[in-house]
């Protein structure tokens, strides 16, 4: 934060005051410039999309907070203007709230994706500015670059990853004050209102209420209760209140998490976790506050609540992730939920384990250390929909590799759905916009009548004790690979698709068959299924593969 400083004195006294030998009594006061500084990443996803909107269209940024203004970045991918020369991108920051002359410091950065740091930076910050900060006029004026970047350039450069640009914009908004002497210097403790109730309830004086939970008795202060939660107001004194106010049993919850509870309702402050469950183990530790989230929905406690989740986010692990995951959703965390959901498709959180070959470190081997866990048959049970949803994240998160010869192909999941190591039958609606695969007439022989094979297919490769055969690549719309392990005499079966264009990943021959397929599957009248098959043959191992329950 930058400060510039200016002090007067007052000289009403006259031209006597300028003698230093004189007793004249001097008051003074500073101005104060500085600026209030703040800062936002813009992500432009599927940067060859946007191209080909026309000049003067732009990409915008969600809005942003600085200095007591709102901001946006705006994202000319055609240019800003014909006359500047629409073969730039052009990149401006706009104040987007109501002001007049609002004057402010500017930085727009455009990041260097591979690592090296090499990042275009254009800014105002750090230099000396001959005419001062940039002054914005009225909501919506802009300060940036119509030739911000060559676009030829930007699209073979390292800015350029994955299809996505990342922008930074700093801001400064300049803030003028004045301050006169202070007469007084003293120091304001915090407030330790939360201690002095504490004590309260440790003391156990003036208590009118008893809680039998789990066998426990617990005793506190009615009037305190009701003043916290609106649950305990409306069971206490409400139209509806308990007819025994006494001794209330409490249902479904165990007595360590309805102390924790209330020490939370006296002190304001979550209780010193190992020392509530009598152990340092951080999954038990874990377990109280996910049990505690619980309780402070069901009291609506919101500030437990928020600490609560605030703990487990620090606290995901792969023994307790499918439960903790199984909580948000219940509860409606979005960001604990989040959390986990990154957690799972992260390799990295499996690097160290012993059963991981380390070739085999990506997130599909994650998911399956998950569901080894006993927290996971609880997730599907309690919350079959977030199965679906985790299966639709982690795909897109990953990259799956399958290998062809001595080739290592990689399959980007942008748009895929992936069930490899899934032990569950993947719902129907996943797979429903993919082309047929084809029926297998003998699974354990892999004879295929409709498969398009890949030439130069690999032999069957030994992995982890578990022998994988490719079986096949054909063509479908987005890239997919993989469904259901269905294991027959230690075999795992896996279809691999991956996109297919003429002359370079299909012959003619394959090409045909893809075109006859898209056209058989226009016609057919029952989604995902082709039905024109003979209705004598034997039922298809893909039938009960892609069967809803």
């Amino acid at each position: 934060m930058g400060t510039i400083r200016f002090s007067s004195r007052d000289l009403s006294a006259g031209p006597a005051s300028l003698n230093p030998s004189s007793s004249i009594p001097t008051t003074t006061s500073t101005s104060i410039t500085e600026t209030v500084n703040g800062s936002h990443e813009f992500k432009v996803d599927g940067y060859s999309l946007s191209k080909g909107m026309g000049i003067g269209k732009y990409v915008a940024s969600d809005t942003f907070y600085i200095g007591g203004y709102a901001w946006a970045v705006y994202f000319y991918p055609d240019g800003k203007s014909s006359e500047d020369n629409a073969s730039y991108v052009s990149l401006f920051i706009a104040l987007a709230s109501e002001g007049t002359d609002v004057r402010a410091l500017f930085e727009l950065t455009l990041m260097d994706q591979s690592g090296k740091e090499r990042h275009k930076v254009h800014s105002h910050f750090g230099r000396a500015l001959e005419s001062g900060p940039y002054t914005l006029k009225y909501r919506g004026s802009m300060w940036g670059y119509k030739r911000f970047y060559k676009r030829t350039q930007l699209e073979t450069s390292d800015f350029l990853k994955d299809d996505t640009l990342l922008i930074r914009c700093c801001v400064g908004v300049v803030k003028s004050h004045t301050e006169g002497p202070k007469t007084y210097t003293i120091a304001v403790p915090p407030s330790n209102i939360g201690q002095h109730f504490g004590k309260l309830l440790d003391s156990g004086k003036g208590t009118d209420v008893n809680f039998e939970v789990d066998g426990e008795i617990c005793a506190s202060h009615k009037i305190v209760l009701a003043a916290r939660s609106p649950v305990f107001r409306a069971q206490l004194f409400g139209p509806m209140k308990d007819q025994n106010t006494q001794c209330i049993k409490v249902e479904d919850m165990e007595a360590p998490v309805f102390k924790a509870l209330i020490h939370f309702i006296y002190w304001d402050a979550l209780p010193d976790m190992e020392e509530l469950v009598g152990s340092n183990s951080k999954w038990a530790s874990t377990l109280m506050a996910q049990h505690l989230l619980a309780a402070a929905d069901r009291y609506a406690l919101e500030r437990l609540r928020l600490l609560c989740e605030a703990r487990l986010c620090e606290d995901v692990a792969i023994n307790t992730v499918a439960t903790t995951l199984a909580l948000a959703e219940q509860h409606q965390c979005i960001q604990l939920k989040s959390v986990c959901l990154k957690f799972i498709a992260l390799p990295e959180n499996l690097k160290g384990k012993s059963f991981l070959h380390p070739h085999h470190l990506d997130c599909w081997y994650l998911v399956k250390a998950v569901m080894q866990t006993d927290g996971f048959e609880y997730l599907k049970e309690s919350c079959p929909s977030v199965i679906t949803e985790l299966l639709q994240y982690v795909a897109k998160k990953c990259d799956y590799q399958v290998r062809l010869g001595q080739q290592q192909l990689s399959l980007p999941y942008t748009e895929a759905l992936a069930a490899i190591h899934w032990n569950l039958q993947p719902p129907r609606l996943l797979l429903s916009h993919f082309y047929r695969l084809g029926f297998f007439s003998d699974v354990n022989s892999l004879q295929c009548t409709e498969l398009t094979t890949f030439p130069g297919l690999a032999a069957p490769a030994v992995e982890n004790g578990i022998q994988i055969t490719i079986i096949g690549v054909s063509h479908v719309s987005s890239v997919w690979a993989g469904f259901s392990e269905r294991s027959r005499d230690g075999h795992k079966f896996i279809v691999a698709e991956r996109p297919v264009k003429q002359g370079k990943y299909c012959t003619e021959t394959e090409e045909s068959i893809i075109q006859e397929r898209k056209s058989r599957r226009e016609n057919a009248s029952n989604g995902f299924f082709d039905e024109t098959r003979n209705a004598e043959s034997t039922s298809s191992p893909l039938d009960t593969l892609f069967t809803e329950e």
